[in-house]
């Protein structure tokens, strides 16, 4: 009699342009299998059980099995009815800023620069409530961070009293502040960037103020800060990106991108990449290993079926109000208030996270017959919304996906005819 074997429901098998695929959706993991590997694991998925000879015969595919959790020697339990199960969290302390940036999600009120702000106790709140919810990783936004003069005693108390593991601060690098004392409290620095050099010194952002930010980098470095420019990707620099490449190197720092992601209005029109520019980005990304921050989008393979909005991440404003993203602050998508209740499903609408989650790869008549929907994610819902309104709809920059997704299954068919199936 076989031992018996417990498959993770959270698992799907399918069959990436002839290459047959499992992945755990839990863990976004991917294994490739050979015909053998597939014909052992439909075998399981159908017994639920397996003989010591056959594990023998697949002992490293099952190993991986095991390790990836898709399989399991034990019954797997899990909480179904718990919404919230938070990794991270976006905890916008201001809405000041010094910048007029286009196309800035925090810039829709242009008297944001006199809103009241919240209190120093009310944002230790929010860090305590955070952190008992299950936060590891806090991204500090605004506004402009370093424009709060209780900064430092924030994310001391975020450190030292919350205990969040990973603090991130994200910060237009011209307000002079002494970032030395910062040290102790902050895990890494992004430098927001839009231009790269005197000529090309500015797309979106205000302009002479290049030299002030390359001047806090090379600071920033100099303390010891692990520190990466972020610049923000539109149809206007999308073809500029080996420049900030070489800007990185020359600065000794690492690099993210940020897609623009609004409205399509007069402001914003002439900014917003078209399918050629996607491709190019997708092209761009191909050719090196530079990531996009907020775009799930890698060569090493990952599965999903959504985003993690309002699920594994969500978003705080400056008046306490939790959302399921940093770029849907709207009314109608407001899942709390932090100052007023602590993080559970007790407090939260869970209606606005069911539908989150509920609009996935397999139920969005546009992702659910395409190759790649598993490890796109089906995209990001933010930009779903800004195109018609609607999060159920198909991500603007869909395209950027399915060209690089089909670029790497290409690659992944000509290694495979090269030496033969995959188990790995």
């Amino acid at each position: 009699m076989g031992k018996k074997i417990y498959v993770n429901e959270n698992t799907r098998f399918f069959n990436l342009r002839g290459i047959p695929i499992v992945a755990n959706l839990d863990n976004a993991s991917i294994i490739g299998l050979s015909a053998r590997g597939a014909e052992f694991w439909q075998s399981i998925c159908k017994d639920k059980k397996v003989e010591g000879c056959v594990v023998l015969d697949n002992a490293e595919l099952y190993k991986y099995l095991v390790e990836y959790e898709m399989l399991s020697e034990e019954p797997i339990v899990r909480d179904k009815n718990k919404r919230l199960q938070l990794k991270s969290a976006y905890l916008h302390v201001t809405t000041r800023c010094n910048l007029h940036c286009i196309g800035c999600y925090s810039m829709e009120d242009r008297d944001r620069n006199m809103e009241k702000e919240p209190s120093t106790e009310e944002l230790k709140i929010a860090l305590w409530r955070l952190s008992k919810a299950g936060v590891s990783t806090l991204v500090i936004s605004g506004g402009e961070p370093f424009i709060r003069q209780d900064l430092y005693e924030l994310l001391r108390y975020a450190k030292d009293e919350a205990h969040i593991e990973n603090i991130i601060v994200i910060t237009n690098g011209t307000v002079k502040v002494d970032f030395s004392i910062f040290l102790p409290v902050i895990d890494s620095i992004s430098v927001s960037v839009d231009g790269f050099n005197e000529e090309h010194a500015t797309f979106i952002r205000d302009e002479g103020i290049i030299n002030k930010i390359i001047d806090t980098v090379r600071e920033l470095k100099r303390l010891g800060f692990s520190v990466g420019i972020l610049p923000t990707l539109h149809k206007k620099n999308t073809k500029y990106m080996e420049e900030y490449k070489r800007l990185s190197e020359e600065l000794g720092v690492d690099l993210g991108y940020s897609l623009l992601s609004v409205c399509d209005t007069p402001e914003t029109h002439d900014f917003i990449p078209e399918d050629e520019e996607l491709r190019l980005l997708a092209q761009n990304l191909l050719n090196t290993d530079d990531r996009v921050q907020d775009f799930s989008i890698s060569k090493d393979l990952q599965a999903g079926l959504t985003c993690g909005a309002g699920r594994v991440i969500i978003s705080i404003s400056t008046d306490g109000n939790v959302y399921p993203c940093h770029m849907l602050h709207v009314p109608e998508l407001k899942l709390g208030n932090i100052f007023i209740n602590p993080l559970n499903d007790e407090f939260v609408d869970t209606v606005i996270i069911d539908e989150f989650q509920g609009r996935n790869v397999e139920t969005n008549p546009d992702c659910n017959h395409c190759d790649y929907k598993y490890l796109c994610s089906g995209g990001c819902k933010a930009r779903a919304f800004f195109r018609d309104n609607n999060i159920r709809g198909k991500d603007s920059y869909c395209e950027l996906s399915r060209y690089f997704y089909e670029k790497v299954t290409d690659e992944l068919l000509a290694a495979v005819k090269k030496n033969g199936e995959i188990d790995r």
